[in-house]
């Protein structure tokens, strides 16, 4: 390797070496540095300059390899970073392609808020706009474009800077080729201002300190906020009244983050909570007491009353024999009708709620549409019957005491489709699976499970005395026997 170390004095170059006297000035790592190379001579070639604090000169060194070094070295810096050939039939997305490049490298300096030199490296507008010397693009000429010789570092400055405090680095033969196509494309591109979706992450269960309580005016409960939990507590018997929930959270959570203030309201029916943006209130509602309804006028006494599943409608049957329906809402009646000289012993919804059956104390039924009052038939119905129940939405089966069961068709009572005896006489009656199983209650204790179709006994249960009613839950054909 050889080792060329010039010294200026006054404008004078001399050269150094061990073996004369310029050498003496020299700092000591410097002279350590020539003796590692006893072939030293003087080349004319310099280097930067390095102080002197005894002598008014400049040092320069120069090192060379064995192999052509310095040429390459001139080589690199005349033509630049080397860039890569890119093509493609797709135009360079800016926002995906280019700008990452710039924020990793070059928006440090150069944004909206701290424009170095007057330049904004954020969109291809303000790229456009240029900076102190003038446009840095000139759209579809890469090669005659100030921003591709400075970030290819042939003029100064060279961009980013060599030696940069934020980790720039000089941009890689694929960045510098992408740049340049996106120019010579036209440096075309925006960059859409979208709002990304916060994906917030649960407070740790661990994390439960408590910010904030609050007292109820009445002194009957404490509200304590526990992490992003709420309890709150019955004073006089100091046990956990309850622990508050917000249903679109997990289970027990009230907030996303901390609970940070708690305050009841004067009458102390609502709580509100406060977290970070949010007030949250919740409410009391205190078991009322229950209201009494009169729903029969006159003093006259409900025996029978039925509700249709999903149905914000009663039907309701009395001593006296009026029939009447009910809105649950509004509590007001709906329709009325009177049975005269008779009263109801048993009251039925259809399965589908359209149509209700009722037994009187004569032993007919009368039958009505649900919604209006109407009356479905004028006919009589079979005579003697001791209970009722709705095969389907057009039939009813009825037992009698001497007769046993019969099924008829709800619009036309007098017509009789089937019949079967009984072995005591039927006190109560229930419809299992749609219509698929008749249960016949006795007076002898016996229930009879027979089929609709050919009234056959399926099966026999004995329920050891006289049968006075029957439950059934339709979901799980499970039966109660009364």
């Amino acid at each position: 390797m050889l080792v060329l170390v010039k010294i200026e004095i006054s404008g004078q170059t001399y050269s150094v070496s061990p073996e004369n006297e310029n050498f003496q000035y020299l700092r000591r790592e410097e002279q350590e540095k020539i003796r590692g190379d006893r072939n030293c001579c003087s080349i004319g070639f310099k280097t930067g300059r390095i102080a002197h604090p005894k002598m008014k000169r400049a040092l320069s060194i120069f090192t060379a390899g064995l192999m052509v070094a310095p040429v390459a070295i001139a080589q690199e810096s005349a033509e630049g970073l080397e860039v890569a050939e890119l093509s493609r039939k797709e135009d360079v997305d800016f926002a995906t392609e280019i700008l990452p490049i710039f924020r990793k490298n070059c928006l440090a300096c150069h944004n909206a808020k701290d424009a170095d030199a007057d330049l904004n490296l954020e969109s291809p507008a303000a790229i456009a706009k240029g900076g102190e010397s003038g446009p840095m693009v000139i759209p579809g000429n890469a090669d005659k474009s100030q921003l591709m010789a400075h970030i290819r570092q042939t003029e100064k400055p060279f961009m980013p800077p060599r030696r940069n405090k934020v980790g720039a680095d000089k941009l890689t033969p694929y960045q510098l080729g992408l740049v340049k196509l996106w120019i010579n494309q036209g440096a075309k591109g925006e960059v859409r201002q979208v709002t990304q979706k916060l994906n917030w992450r649960p407070v740790p269960i661990t994390m439960t300190p408590i910010y904030t309580t609050a007292i109820s005016p009445d002194g009957q409960f404490a509200a304590c906020g526990r992490g992003n939990q709420i309890f709150v507590y019955h004073l006089p018997t100091q046990r956990l009244s309850a622990r508050l929930s917000d249903p679109g959270l997990a289970k027990g959570v009230a907030h996303r983050d901390l609970v940070q203030s708690l305050s009841f309201s004067p009458d102390g029916r609502t709580l509100a909570s406060g977290g970070f943006r949010v007030v949250k209130l919740w409410s009391n509602k205190a078991a009322e007491p229950a209201k009494v309804v009169n729903l029969m006028p006159g003093g006259e006494q409900v025996v029978a009353l039925d509700v249709a599943l999903g149905q914000a409608r009663a039907i309701v049957a009395g001593d006296r024999g009026a029939v009447r329906a009910i809105d649950l809402n509004s509590m007001m009646p709906v329709w009325r009708d009177q049975i005269q000289g008779q009263a109801a012993e048993q009251l039925q919804l259809s399965p589908d709620g359209k149509r209700v059956a009722a037994l009187f104390s004569d032993g007919r039924v009368r039958t009505w549409d649900a919604a209006t009052g109407d009356r479905l038939a004028r006919e009589a119905s079979p005579l003697g019957a001791t209970s009722i129940a709705w095969l389907d939405a057009e039939r009813i089966v009825t037992g009698h005491a001497a007769d046993g069961v019969k099924i008829w068709a709800a619009n036309n009572p007098g017509r009789v489709t089937a019949s079967w005896g009984s072995t005591a006489a039927v006190s109560a009656l229930a419809v299992l699976g749609e219509g698929a199983t008749v249960l016949v209650g006795q007076t002898d204790g016996k229930v009879l499970a027979l089929n609709p179709a050919d009234g056959k006994t399926i099966k026999t249960i004995d329920h050891g005395a006289a049968i006075t009613g029957l439950r059934v839950k339709q979901d799980s054909n499970q039966l109660v026997t009364l």
